[in-house]
Parts: C-alpha cells; structure tokens; sequence
C-alpha cells in the first residue's frame, strides 16, 4: 500500500487571523520586504490559499510582522509595552 499523506487544513479562526495580520500591515510587496517571504506566497496567505502553511513560514511571518506566533495565530491578543505609567 503506497504512502498517502494527509493534508490537513488549518482551523478557520487561525487563518482569518493569519489574514487579519496581513491585511493590517498592508501591501504584500512591503512585507515582502520586511519577511523574506516570496510576495506570491503573502499574496496566497492573504486570500486563504495556503490552507496549511508551514511553521517555518508562519515563524518568518510573525517575526515580520514583529508578533508572537501565537499572536499571529489569535491564541493571544498584542499587548502594547510602550504604555507610560501615570501617577
């Protein structure tokens, strides 16, 4: 019996947040720039065409987009360290 391998897709909240981050740091070709990754690729990511990508390439994303892996997966919200404390 020959080896089949099963390709799953990714959760529906995960890549509409994967989609969500593209979206807000704006043009493919920037972030192209700013990640390495092939502006095919973010284009694919943008429109939800790669159901299952990688963890090298979500890593090189999220190092992109200056988010952690589970910020950029939505299990964790961004939380800004550049709040002033008032007193």
């Amino acid at each position: 019996m020959a080896n089949k391998r099963i390709i799953r897709k990714a959760p529906q909240p995960v890549l509409d947040s994967i989609t969500s981050k593209i979206i807000e740091f704006g043009s493919d070709a920037d972030l192209h720039r700013q990640t390495g990754i092939p502006q095919p690729t973010i284009t694919r990511l943008r429109h939800q065409g790669i159901n299952n990508p990688s963890i090298d390439l979500l890593l090189d994303l999220a190092k992109g987009l200056d988010k952690s892996l589970d910020e950029l997966v939505g299990l964790t919200s961004s939380v800004s360290t550049d709040t002033a404390v008032t007193q």
